[in-house]
């Protein structure tokens, strides 16, 4: 087991049933399990967004976003769905307003 701090995880990736939990540090944790089974617990974090079928993303750790990909801190290029494009746009929107202490 490992403790992982929702502030230190940039995003979650899903890979053949190996779902990775990519650290902003670089450090990845494995575990053999489905995003499914973390999906709900994650996305109740409100910094946490899932952008694509097989990502969910920590807003904290996006550097560019645009209509078919964003760029992670690390320089990680992520796919986001078309379905959820809209929803990660306000998501991040959102989330860049808060940060600033704009409502």
């Amino acid at each position: 087991m490992v403790r992982i701090l929702f502030s230190k995880l940039a995003f979650v990736e899903i890979i053949n049933k190996k779902l990775y939990f990519h650290m902003a540090d670089g450090n990845v944790h494995e575990v053999n399990s489905t995003l499914a089974a973390f999906e709900e617990k994650l996305l109740a974090r409100s910094e946490l967004v899932k952008v694509h079928r097989s990502y969910i993303v920590n807003l904290y750790h996006i550097n560019k976003l645009g209509s078919k990909e964003l760029v992670t801190g690390s320089g990680t290029t992520i796919p986001i769905s078309r379905m959820l494009c809209g929803k990660v746009k306000e998501a991040y929107m959102k989330h860049l307003f808060l940060e600033k202490g704009v409502e």
